[in-house]
């Protein structure tokens, strides 16, 4: 599998003071006679021709002491590990991978005669977001589409309920791992896909793949600043922006929801499918009234470590918060009333 990628750079780094020893399976304890160590490891590596810069993934792997030296025993899976641990393309049974002019797609070796149809649609996603964000990125993706459930929802441990919902993820990755450091910084995004999704329809896939590689694009400017609902909204923006969307589609999708009193909260945003919506329609609000430069301004504004909703609105737009959430509110009542 690690062939197949084709890395340009690949290494393994043991964390020295970290570990995770309480987290050891009897099995293994059994097996070595409780001389076994589980060491925090980062494993860093760049993918040829799309990585511009190395990105990092933890791993916890369990050694065992055997004779006069150290075996890999096998690897410790728990909720509580680093966001991304055993979730890589290399972690999966034998994999395909194939490649277009800016897309990697790692297919399990089964699926490979699709191939193909994704990359065509996956290219076709990524001129939608550039036509938006040509710029401040890689431009190129790394897409995994597998049939070992493993990858898919280990991105998901600690609300295992969302997996069902969730065609894809984009997963942010850091030239250091953020459990493990202070001072990680951004270096690149993957797009892992919830391979029941391959059953989709094309249109549905394509706005999937769109939504996705805006994330990837946006990645760079996005900080734990950056409120869900432009994050979300802007997605569904970009893979919405080149289709005229029928007025009863939206009217269905709102399923007579109204916008709240103020902009769906990051804590509660993803417990409610409305939310994509009506933050959807609040970032095709700005774009048309204040222009699409603008909303992009305002998305980048929230990299600053002092950011609030209500400075930067002001700021970017030129209007209070709550004006512009009036704005909101009166034109997704236009749009579910039709």
């Amino acid at each position: 599998n690690l062939v197949g990628l084709q890395l340009a750079e690949f290494s393994y780094h043991v964390e020295p003071t970290i570990s995770y020893q309480k987290l050891i399976i009897q099995r293994y304890l059994i097996q070595f006679h409780a001389v076994v160590y589980a060491p925090a490891v980062t494993v860093r590596h760049t993918v040829a021709g799309v990585d511009s810069r190395p990105v990092t993934t933890p791993w916890v792997p369990v050694l065992g002491h055997s004779g006069d030296h150290w075996v890999i025993a096998g690897e410790v899976t728990d909720k509580t590990l680093p966001y991304g641990t055993n979730g890589q393309p290399w972690d999966a049974g034998p994999i395909t991978v194939v490649r277009s002019r800016r897309v990697t797609a790692v297919f399990s070796t089964e699926d490979s005669g699709r191939s193909d149809y994704l990359l065509q649609l996956a290219e076709r996603g990524l001129d939608r977001v550039v036509a938006v964000r040509p710029a401040g990125w890689d431009g190129k993706v790394v897409v995994t589409v597998v049939q070992d459930r493993r990858i898919f929802d280990t991105y998901f441990a600690s609300s295992p309920d969302r997996i069902a919902q969730v065609a894809a993820i984009a997963v942010p990755y850091y030239d250091r791992i953020l459990d493990w450091s202070d001072d990680a910084t951004f270096a690149s995004t993957r797009v892992v896909f919830n391979p029941q999704q391959l059953s989709a329809q094309p249109e549905e896939l394509l706005h999937d793949l769109a939504h996705e590689f805006a994330h990837a694009a946006m990645g760079p400017v996005t900080t734990e600043q950056t409120p869900r609902w432009l994050v979300e909204g802007f997605a569904e923006y970009v893979a919405y922006k080149s289709e005229q969307v029928p007025a009863a589609t939206v009217r269905r999708a709102l399923r007579g929801t109204t916008a709240g009193a103020s902009f769906p909260a990051d804590s509660t945003f993803y417990s409610e499918s409305t939310n994509y919506v009506t933050s959807w329609l609040a970032c095709r609000m700005i774009a048309e009234r204040y222009g699409e430069a603008r909303l992009v301004a305002l998305y980048e504004s929230f990299q600053r470590a002092d950011s609030s909703q209500s400075a930067n609105v002001s700021a970017v737009l030129n209007v209070s918060l709550g004006s512009l959430t009036t704005q909101w509110h009166e034109y997704v009542q236009r749009k579910s009333t039709g």
